[in-house]
C-alpha cells in the first residue's frame, strides 16, 4: 500500500499595520529552523497579502503535522508565525467510506493505551456521528480542561480527535455572582497570575473601562496584551488578548523629508541587492522630489525589455517600496529611434480612445504597457489608420511601443489616460 502524498495547498492572510510592507514570507512543517531559514515564500509585497501556497509534503511520515508560514515587512522585522494542522495518511485499497462504530474521550492529558484506550462512549453506527454526550467533570480542579474526542470506523482506523474548552468553576457558596475586584495585564511574556501589571478599576460585576497602556521600550513590530480579572472569591480569570504593532514614528509625528535615493536594474521581477545596497542617486532633499537621472545601460544587457526600479529613504531612515519603469535595449540598430514624424498619437492624454496614424504605410507593430510593465494592448500587424481603446483600463501613464518590423528600430510614447 502506497502511502497518500498529497501537496497540501495552504492560503494564508496576513496584515502588517504602520508604514512597513510585506515584502518576505517563509514555512517550515514541524520543527523551526530559526527565523529567516525557513524555505522562502514568493508574495507580491504589499500592506497585506493573501495567498494560495502549494506545499510539498513529500517525505513526512504518516501522521499529524504542523505548518508554520510567517512573513517579512520592508523593516525587517518577522512576524509571528501562523499555523495551520494537516495529516498524512494511508488510504485506503478501495477508497470507499465505512460507518463509524465506536467513540472514546478524554480530558486534557491522554491516559495510558494511548489511541484505543481512553473512556468510551455509545455511538449509533452510521457515516456520520450527532449525538449528546453527558461528560462527568467531577475531581476536575477550578480552571481550563480541554475535551478531545474522536471515532473509529469499520476498518478499525481511529480520526484524529476534535477538541474543545471548557471552564470548571466551583460555585460560590450562596450561588450567587460575586464582583470583580481586580485586574492585571501582561504583554508578550507572563510572569504569573497576580504577579503582573495591575489595573485601576471599578469594582463590580462587569467591567466596562479604558485603559492607557504603555509601550514604552518595546520592540518595533508584533505584540500580545493579555489581560484578566480577579472577582471576590480571589479567583482569577483566563485572560483575553488583543494583537497590536508597535512602529516608531519620528518624534513629532509629522512627515520627514526624502533624503536618499538608489536604483537598480533587471527583469520585471527585479535583481534587486537588497535594500540600501543599490546604486546611489543624488536628490535634492525635501519633501518630494523631482529630478531627472541619467541612467547607464550596462554593455552585457543583451536585447530585451527591462525594468528600472527606484526607491527613497527619508530623514529616520526608512526605506519606500520601488517603482518600476520600463525600457528597451535594442543593439541592433543605431541608438537614434525612428523619426515620430512618420507618425501621430492623438489624443494625448485621452479618457477613453486613442489613435495612431501614419503618414505612409509600412510594417509596424504596436504594445502598450502598464506602469507595472506589464503588457496590456497588442497589435502585431498596424494599418494606416488604426485606434487604441483605453476605456477598460485605470487611469495613469502607460507606455506605447511602436515598432518599425522592417527596420527593426523602436519609438516609445508615453501616453496619459486621465
Amino acid at each position: 500500500m502506497m502511502k497518500n502524498l498529497l501537496t497540501f495547498l495552504s492560503c494564508i492572510s496576513f496584515i502588517f499595520f504602520g508604514n512597513s510592507q510585506i515584502t518576505t514570507a517563509e514555512y517550515f512543517i514541524n520543527t523551526d529552523p530559526g527565523v529567516g531559514n525557513a524555505t522562502a515564500l514568493t508574495v507580491t509585497a504589499g500592506n497585506s497579502i493573501s495567498e494560495n501556497f502549494s506545499i510539498p509534503t513529500t517525505g513526512l511520515p504518516e501522521g499529524l503535522h504542523v505548518l508554520h508560514i510567517r512573513t517579512k515587512g520592508t523593516n525587517n522585522v518577522w512576524s509571528l508565525y501562523k499555523r495551520a494542522y494537516f495529516y498524512v495518511q494511508t488510504p485506503t485499497t478501495n477508497g470507499t467510506a465505512t460507518n463509524i462504530i465506536a467513540a472514546e474521550y478524554y480530558i486534557d492529558t491522554e491516559q495510558a493505551g494511548g489511541v484505543g484506550n481512553q473512556t468510551p462512549l455509545t455511538i449509533t453506527a452510521g457515516m456520520t456521528l450527532n449525538e449528546t454526550f453527558s461528560i462527568p467533570t467531577t475531581g476536575l480542579a477550578d480552571g481550563l480542561h480541554v475535551l478531545h474526542i474522536r471515532v473509529k470506523d469499520a476498518a478499525n482506523t481511529w480520526s484524529l480527535y476534535k477538541r474543545t474548552y471548557f471552564y470548571v468553576q466551583s460555585p460560590a457558596s450562596n450561588g450567587t455572582p460575586v464582583n470583580i475586584v481586580a485586574a492585571e495585564f501582561f504583554i508578550d511574556t507572563e510572569t504569573a497570575v497576580g504577579a503582573e501589571t495591575p489595573l485601576t478599576i471599578t469594582q463590580g460585576l462587569t467591567v466596562n473601562e479604558a485603559f492607557a497602556i504603555p509601550t514604552t521600550g518595546l520592540s518595533n513590530g508584533l505584540h500580545v496584551l493579555h489581560i484578566r480579572v480577579k472577582d471576590a472569591n480571589n479567583v482569577w480569570s483566563l485572560y483575553k488578548r488583543a494583537y497590536f504593532y508597535v512602529h516608531q514614528n519620528n518624534s513629532n509625528l509629522v512627515p520627514t523629508p526624502i533624503v536618499a535615493a538608489e536604483y537598480f536594474l533587471g527583469n520585471a521581477t527585479g535583481d534587486d541587492p537588497g535594500v540600501g545596497n543599490a546604486t546611489a542617486l543624488t536628490v535634492t532633499q525635501g519633501m518630494t522630489i523631482s529630478e531627472a537621472f541619467t541612467i547607464p545601460v550596462p554593455a552585457s544587457f543583451t536585447n530585451g525589455d527591462y525594468f528600472v526600479h527606484i526607491r527613497l529613504q527619508d530623514q529616520d531612515g526608512t526605506w519606500s517600496l520601488y517603482k518600476r519603469a520600463i525600457f528597451t535595449v535594442d543593439n541592433t540598430v543605431s541608438v537614434t529611434e525612428f523619426s515620430s514624424d512618420d507618425f501621430k498619437v492623438f489624443p494625448n492624454p485621452t479618457n477613453a480612445t486613442f489613435h495612431i496614424n501614419f503618414t505612409t504605410f509600412g510594417n509596424y507593430s504596436a504594445a502598450l504597457y502598464d506602469i507595472t510593465g506589464k503588457q496590456i494592448v497588442v497589435q502585431k500587424h498596424l494599418q494606416q489608420q488604426n485606434e487604441l481603446d483605453l476605456s477598460n483600463f485605470a487611469t495613469g501613464i502607460y507606455l506605447l511601443k511602436i515598432k518599425d518590423l522592417d527596420k527593426q528600430q523602436v519609438q516609445n510614447i508615453k501616453i496619459m489616460k486621465h
